[in-house]
This record gives C-alpha cells, sequence and structure tokens, in this order.
C-alpha cells in the first residue's frame, strides 16, 4: 500500500510538472470545489489519530468541518485572504507561485499531517502560495469567521501556531546552505518509515538548483552509504546520523 501511494504521488507530481510547462500567467482566481462529509466517526479518527486536540482548547469534533478535495483541485489562491484554518489530515498538497515573468514555482510540498492558513487566517494577510491537492485530501476546517475570537485567546493554540511558524523559518535557512546539506534536510523532513520517494525534477524545484546537480548529489550520498536506491526517484535511508551531519 505504501509504494502504491508513492508512485500515486509521483504521478501527480508528474501531472503539476506538466502543467508547470504550460502556465505562463497567475492561474485564475475562483471559488474551491471542497466537498463537506458527515462523518463524525471519520473526524474522530482522524483528530485521535493526529493527536490535533493537544494544539487546541477548542473541541475540534464540534467546531470543525471535516472537507474532503480531489487530486488537481485548489484549496487557496496567492493573494487571497482565506478565513479558515486547515489541518491536513491525510494527503498530499504542493505550495505554488508565479513569478512576474509567468513562471510557475515549487515552494514546498505538504504531508500529512500538516497545517495551513495561519498568516492569513489569524492576522488577516494575503496568502503567498497557491495550494493545490497531488493527491485526494481530507482537511479539518476551522473558520475564523466562527472562532476567530475564541483562538486568538487560546494560547494553548497560539503557542502551536508561533512554534509552527518558527519552525518553518528555520526549515527555511537550509536554502542558504550548500545543496548536500539543503537535500539531508530535505531528506529527512519528507521521509516517511525511513524511505525518500520524491519526484527529482520538482525535488531540484523546490531546492532550487538543476536536476543533474540534484542526482549527482544523490548518488554520492549512495556512494557513501548513506542512501540506497530502490526504485524510481525512490531510496531508502541507511545511514540517519550521516544525512543528519551534512
Amino acid at each position: 500500500l505504501a509504494s502504491s501511494a508513492a508512485s500515486d504521488v509521483y504521478k501527480r507530481q508528474e501531472i503539476w510538472l506538466h502543467k508547470k510547462k504550460t502556465i505562463t500567467f497567475a492561474p485564475s482566481k475562483g471559488m474551491f470545489a471542497m466537498i463537506q462529509l458527515n462523518d463524525p466517526a471519520l473526524k474522530r479518527a482522524l483528530i485521535e489519530k493526529h493527536h490535533f486536540q493537544e494544539h487546541f482548547s477548542l473541541d475540534l469534533e464540534k467546531c470543525s468541518v471535516l472537507l474532503r478535495c480531489e487530486a488537481g483541485e485548489t484549496l487557496c489562491h496567492s493573494g487571497e485572504i482565506y478565513p479558515k484554518i486547515q489541518l491536513l489530515a491525510d494527503g498530499a498538497l504542493i505550495a505554488s507561485s508565479v513569478s512576474k515573468s509567468g513562471k510557475l514555482h515549487c515552494e514546498l510540498q505538504y504531508q500529512s499531517p500538516n497545517i495551513l492558513g495561519l498568516t492569513s487566517a489569524l492576522w488577516n494577510k494575503p496568502a503567498i502560495n497557491t495550494i493545490e491537492a497531488l493527491t485526494p485530501c481530507l482537511c479539518l476546517s476551522l473558520s475564523l469567521d466562527l472562532y476567530g475570537e475564541a483562538l486568538h485567546q487560546d494560547t494553548k493554540f497560539l503557542n502551536y501556531a508561533c512554534l509552527y511558524l518558527a519552525e518553518h523559518i528555520r526549515k527555511n535557512f537550509i536554502h542558504y546552505e550548500q545543496l548536500p546539506t539543503r537535500l539531508a534536510q530535505f531528506i529527512l523532513r519528507e521521509q516517511k518509515d525511513g524511505y525518500f520517494g520524491y519526484n527529482t525534477r520538482l525535488c531540484a524545484d523546490v531546492l532550487e538548483t538543476s536536476q543533474r546537480h540534484l542526482l549527482r548529489t544523490l548518488r554520492s550520498f549512495c556512494d557513501r552509504g548513506i542512501l540506497e536506491h530502490v526504485g524510481r526517484s525512490r531510496y531508502r535511508i541507511l545511514d540517519v546520523s550521516k544525512l543528519e551531519a551534512q
């Protein structure tokens, strides 16, 4: 199942990369196609699985709405203010931006569990990136119109939000490091159960390097016994300590 899921994400990454080649303008803005699910048992299971309730004083079972979106659908457009916090409970999302020259650039990929929309929702700031679903996704949505005041006074949630944003800033510092360090940190962040599977063209775009340089660095990691190449764009981590030391 894990291999099948990884293959599906790879295919979706390929579709996104194909779109990247064809887009020469900012994506149009419109409504989002997320579907509300009335499934209290599933909502409860997702909250418990990811320990989401630990970060909120609000009762998430009562206050959140369970939403589903399909691969390729847009959750949020760059430049818009989206008054909802989304807890990504299942699936993968991609954050992108369009340069002034019209080029589409992948900023990062979100894997579940994750949280989106903090600055836009809490502080009324426009979204920096457009967020699209790479795979079918399940999200728990919190409306700021209904619960904004309570969240602004929820010290448990605010501590979590500050920690999350601080960690996000810390991760962005890897862009100033050499590629082996950036790649090693990226692998550690994106790995699942000791395996790293990522479309190399998309990975190169995220790390702002060429695909050739990226593949050369991955081969170097394999030659040094840090990684093992086990399939198309898929690697097994052999030595975590060496990866962390890069």
